[in-house]
């Protein structure tokens, strides 16, 4: 599967070239938070919220998330 990847290949990501791993970390902490937040306040299935976290992580080892809007965590709610 595309995100099985050789340790080579994981370090040679966009996402993990111009960050420290502290800071991409951290980000993808807040990212999956805020998506905690936003699909208990939708009340939606705790299956959905997940789905949509992991999504988040899916997209953000292709892309940093400097170079992205924040509204993209929320979009990982929308398809679910």
């Amino acid at each position: 599967m595309w995100w099985q990847l050789s340790e080579v290949e994981w370090e040679a990501l966009p996402a993990y070239k111009e960050t420290s791993w502290s800071v991409e970390l951290k980000a993808r902490y807040e990212g999956a938070k805020l998506i905690q937040q936003i699909g208990q306040r939708l009340r939606l299935p705790p299956v959905v919220i997940s789905t949509a976290q992991v999504y988040l992580h899916r997209f953000y080892t292709r892309y940093r998330f400097s170079e992205q809007p924040s509204s993209v965590l929320c979009l990982g709610l929308y398809p679910s």
